[in-house]
């Protein structure tokens, strides 16, 4: 019998598509952190170490027909992260801090009352991550900004940005000029690849602390707006290895792009396609990343969902 800490992954690894068997684990899992919080009624923060092939990540139904995970699943081989997407299930962690997760038709939703987060994906970055924890004695404090955005998340990127001035003063960081263009904006006046790696000034010792960076995304890209305002989603694409020798510790990043914050294991991918993903690339250089773990969708005020 596999278990670890009790918890029996026997069905699991005979079968890594079976999403019964990986919620079978976040379930007992999750059994065990409500018997702690009976026991500390003061556990706030739950930590999980490991990527899904290690402790999984609930597998929650995606009844969307607009950007539905399954059509996500075509760039996985035949294991764990494959069976949770082509059987219309998205990731989620948001199972292991929720307590008291409200009914909702056949299911529950999930209203996390304990902030959770998950060390990935090596050995090393796990270390990484733990050390800059230390060496911020957890707290960071941010001393620039800058808000990033364009076509159906101009308005919201628009409302970061304002939220970001506002409260600026108060928290002591200044807010960089926002890199913001609206759905019409013609592909010569977006802004490109090389205007947001200069203005968050990543190559340099004093890179901005603070990024809200909404694009349209894949684990391992991003489009800038230039590219978008063309209709070019190949070329002149923000990749991981953009971010090669930076260091970007006690930074803190944040995103609802589509699948952003997907952490892709090396041996799920098909094709020798790169493994490198944000949330790894992130962890390893020494940033917080909050992102999607699915399609994020958005809508314009009189459009259709995007």
């Amino acid at each position: 019998m596999s278990t670890i800490f009790g918890v029996d992954y026997t069905a699991w690894d005979l079968n890594p598509c079976d999403v019964d068997a990986a919620n079978d684990i976040v379930n007992a899992i999750t059994k065990y952190l409500e018997e702690q919080r009976e026991v500390s009624p003061n556990l706030t923060y739950v930590t999980i170490v490991g990527s899904d092939e290690v402790i999984p990540f609930a597998r929650k139904p995606d009844e969307t027909s607009i950007a539905n995970e399954s059509t996500f699943a075509g760039e996985f081989f035949d294991n764990a992260m494959f069976g949770a997407l082509v059987t219309r299930h998205f990731l989620s962690d948001d199972t292991y801090g929720d307590i008291d997760p409200i009914p909702w038709f056949d299911r529950y939703l999930n209203v996390p009352e304990l902030g959770v987060g998950r060390l990935l994906e090596s050995a090393e970055d796990i270390q990484t991550a733990a050390e800059n924890y230390i060496a911020f004695g957890g707290v960071l404090d941010p001393q620039t900004a800058l808000s990033a955005g364009y076509d159906f998340i101009a308005d919201a990127s628009q409302d970061i940005d304002e939220t970001l001035n506002a409260y600026g003063p108060e928290l002591g960081f200044s807010v960089v000029p926002a890199l913001i263009d609206l759905p019409d904006v013609l592909p010569d006046d977006a802004w490109t690849k090389e205007d947001f790696l200069e203005d968050t000034a990543v190559y340099s010792t004093d890179p901005v602390d603070l990024v809200s960076f909404n694009m349209h995304f894949d684990f391992d890209e991003a489009l800038p707006s230039s590219g978008d305002a063309a209709g070019n989603y190949t070329d002149n694409l923000i990749s991981v290895t953009d971010l090669d020798g930076t260091d970007l510790a006690g930074g803190i990043w944040f995103t609802v792009g589509c699948h952003s914050g997907s952490n892709i294991a090396d041996v799920s991918v098909v094709g020798g396609a790169p493994s490198q993903d944000w949330a790894q690339t992130f962890s390893h250089l020494g940033a917080l990343f909050l992102a999607q773990n699915a399609y994020g969708l958005g809508r314009h005020r009189s459009d259709s969902p995007h």
